[in-house]
């Protein structure tokens, strides 16, 4: 559902404040929960959460929300991507919502050490890569 399909459910006036709250950075869904009195009231959470709340009429999510066979990776290893194709640290951690920092100790954690070739994490020391079952 796209946010104006979502707003449509609010009054005008609480369609105003949810649009300028989703605005935020921090936010990365809304959802209509259905009360017992028919009415309906927003809440916003600034991750996805394992299981939505009950009563749920609808979702609003910034992000795309992975099918149970969608590979799910962490910001960080999404930020160390967008990093690898040419994008600024900076501008990653903007885009994802997460600290610089967290992005530059990721790549001097990475430095010198080899990497799996199918999810770009960390070999540790002794392990070794099989490379049989690796993905495509």
């Amino acid at each position: 559902m796209n946010l104006d399909e979502f707003l449509m459910q609010f009054q005008p006036a609480m369609q105003q404040k949810l649009r300028s709250f989703v605005e935020r950075p921090d936010i990365v869904a809304l959802v209509a929960i259905k009360q017992p009195d028919g009415r309906l009231i927003a809440q916003a959470f600034d991750e996805v959460p394992e299981a939505w709340p009950d009563d749920v009429a609808s979702i609003y999510c910034k992000v795309h929300l992975p099918d149970d066979d969608d590979d799910v990776k962490s910001k960080t290893m999404q930020a160390l991507e967008l990093v690898a194709d040419g994008m600024t640290a900076y501008a990653a951690a903007q885009k994802l919502g997460i600290s610089q920092s967290v992005i530059s100790r990721a790549l001097s954690r990475r430095e010198g050490k080899k990497l799996c070739p199918c999810c770009a994490q960390v070999v540790r020391e002794g392990y070794k890569i099989d490379k049989s079952v690796l993905k495509d």
